[in-house]
């Protein structure tokens, strides 16, 4: 089983009781939910930034269309 340290103080999961089992289980799906989240949320935000760029790139022809027709 694996040590844990929790307040400079070394824990070994081996000699958890059954109380402390079933915390150290739901940190552990707590832990795993939580860099999940953070996985999604960089995902998210990667995909945001590319939106923003589309968003740009769409603008720049508009831009020129209204230049070329401002010039005639």
């Amino acid at each position: 089983m694996a040590k844990i340290t929790i307040d400079n103080t070394d824990y070994y999961t081996e000699d958890f009781n059954e109380e402390q089992n079933k915390i150290y289980n739901e940190v552990a799906y707590t832990k795993e939910q939580a860099d999940r989240y953070k996985y999604l949320t960089a995902i998210l935000d990667a995909r945001i930034n590319m939106l923003a760029s589309m968003i740009v790139s769409a603008a720049d022809p508009e831009e020129e269309e209204v230049s070329d027709a401002e010039e005639a």
